[in-house]
């Protein structure tokens, strides 16, 4: 299928919420966040310059809506697109505000 898809700009979605907008009248579903990876793509807000696609077809809207560390998965009998976390690509490691790295000390008295 190709398409040509502009985002309404008053909407401002998330990544989920363009998916969910351009999979609209194809037949297809998005699948749920089936990981915390998922969600965090799901989550984030889209950027501006993906308000307006195409034309092009459905698989690389939802390839360039999802980016490079994302792979689009089709099940053409449940007609769903998901999307897993290519090789190589992982969750960057949690940090600790700095200030939570620092040594604690109790309080000194008032003289």
């Amino acid at each position: 299928q190709i398409i040509d898809v502009s985002i309404p700009p008053n909407m401002h979605p998330s990544v989920q919420d363009a998916m969910q907008y351009v999979l609209s009248r194809s037949g297809y579903t998005l699948c749920p966040p089936s990981t915390v990876h998922v969600n965090i793509l799901y989550t984030r807000p889209l950027p501006s310059a993906q308000y307006k696609l195409g034309p092009m077809s459905l698989r690389n809207t939802l390839q360039v809506l999802a980016g490079p560390a994302w792979q689009v998965k089709v099940n053409e009998v449940r007609r769903d697109v998901c999307f897993v976390l290519r090789p190589g690509y992982q969750l960057p490691e949690t940090t600790k505000p700095a200030a939570l790295d620092q040594p604690r000390y109790p309080a000194r008295p008032h003289p």
